[in-house]
This record gives structure tokens, C-alpha cells and sequence, in this order.
């Protein structure tokens, strides 16, 4: 494969040298964004866990959901699921210690 070069004209020359430049610049960017990138992530990661954990503390059924699981509940004598049984469980008794 042959491909021709272009002729080193001092225009040219003066193009080669800005491209480089700019190539050295944006090397020196390139590390910044990456630890940027990976620190709002890792932020992103421990909000939400934050976030669920007070949920899961805080957190109380609504009536409309305990009457809908009480409709669809199985006939008394029958085993209930754990789900409902946990969510009524929830509804009656409030936390015992609160959580800041």
C-alpha cells in the first residue's frame, strides 16, 4: 500500500505544531474527568443505599395496601403469605427505637 505524504509547507508545519498542542492538553483533561466520573458514581451508590435504608426504618404501609392484602387474603384456617402477615405486623407496631 503506498499513501502520499503532504508537503511540509510551513502552513502545514504550523498545523502539525497545534495539533500536538492540543493533543498535550487534552491528555492532561482526560485524567480529570474519569476520578470525576467514578466519584459522583460512587456518591450516586451511597445515597441510595442511604435512601433505602431509611426507607426500610421509617417506612409504613398505607391503609389502602393493608385492606387491599386483607381482600385478597386467603380464608381464615388456611396459611396467609409472609408478605401480608409482615405488612400487618408492620401496621401495628410502630418502631421502638427512632432512628435520627
Amino acid at each position: 500500500m503506498l499513501f502520499r505524504l503532504p508537503r511540509l509547507t510551513p502552513g502545514y508545519i504550523r498545523y502539525l505544531q497545534t495539533q500536538a498542542v492540543q493533543t498535550i492538553a487534552h491528555r492532561a483533561g482526560d485524567v480529570v474527568m474519569p476520578r470525576l466520573a467514578v466519584l459522583l458514581g460512587a456518591l450516586g451508590i451511597g445515597m441510595s443505599g442511604y435512601s433505602s435504608r431509611q426507607l426500610a426504618l421509617h417506612h409504613h404501609p398505607s391503609t389502602r395496601v393493608l385492606q387491599w392484602l386483607e381482600r385478597t387474603a386467603p380464608p381464615r384456617g388456611q396459611a396467609t403469605s409472609t408478605m401480608a402477615t409482615q405488612l400487618q405486623n408492620l401496621s401495628q407496631h410502630s418502631p421502638a427505637t427512632k432512628v435520627p
